[in-house]
Parts: C-alpha cells; sequence; structure tokens
C-alpha cells in the first residue's frame, strides 16, 4: 500500500502567507471606508475602538449590514460587540472568508 502525503514547500507556505497578508490588509482597506461611513467620520486607524470613534448600538446593526453586503458573512451581534476595531473585524471576516472556501463535498454515488 502506498500512501501519498503532499507536503507544501517552503516556498509555498511563504507565498500563501504573503496572499493571506494582502487579503486581510485589503478587508482592512474596505473595513476603514465601511467605518468612515456608518460613523460619519474622515479618518480612522485600524486599532481605534468603534465605540470611542461615536459608535453604539443602532450604528453597530449598520454595520453589521455593510460587511454582511460587502464580504457575504453575516455576523453576529454579540460577535460585533467584541470586536470593536477594524483590526479585530478584519480577522473574523478572513477567517469566515477561509472557512467558506472549504465546500461540503456531495455523498458518493455507488457504481452497480
Amino acid at each position: 500500500m502506498e500512501i501519498d502525503i503532499y507536503v507544501p514547500s517552503d516556498l509555498e507556505k511563504k507565498t500563501d502567507g504573503v496572499n493571506n497578508r494582502r487579503s486581510e490588509k485589503r478587508i482592512q482597506e474596505i473595513l476603514i471606508d465601511i467605518f468612515k461611513k456608518v460613523l460619519e467620520i474622515e479618518k480612522v486607524s485600524i486599532s481605534d475602538s468603534f465605540y470611542d470613534l461615536g459608535g453604539h448600538s443602532f450604528k453597530l446593526m449598520m454595520l453589521i449590514n455593510y460587511i454582511e453586503k460587502k464580504f457575504g458573512v453575516r455576523l453576529k451581534i454579540q460577535e460585533a460587540m467584541q470586536a470593536k476595531t477594524i483590526e479585530n473585524f478584519s480577522l473574523i471576516i478572513s477567517k469566515a472568508n477561509n472557512f467558506k472556501k472549504f465546500k461540503e463535498i456531495p455523498p458518493a454515488i455507488p457504481l452497480e
């Protein structure tokens, strides 16, 4: 019996890390625009707290809706309340997007 095990090369690992950072950076850029729109402000950094910038429950619901429209990720209210910063929101969205890459495999059809 032969077992085929795929081990990614160091180059593939490095490239994948770069792609993940680029993806997360892009998510953060989009979130910055969403924060500015929802909070009606001009400047925001990835470490600023949503609540310190004037966020409240109604604006949080707006933020959740914008995130769902833009990224296709529906955040739970509790999850969004705890995230607070663009940095944390981007991690949640990135993880959700990575999870969506794995699709359910349909059951095998027996051959007759």
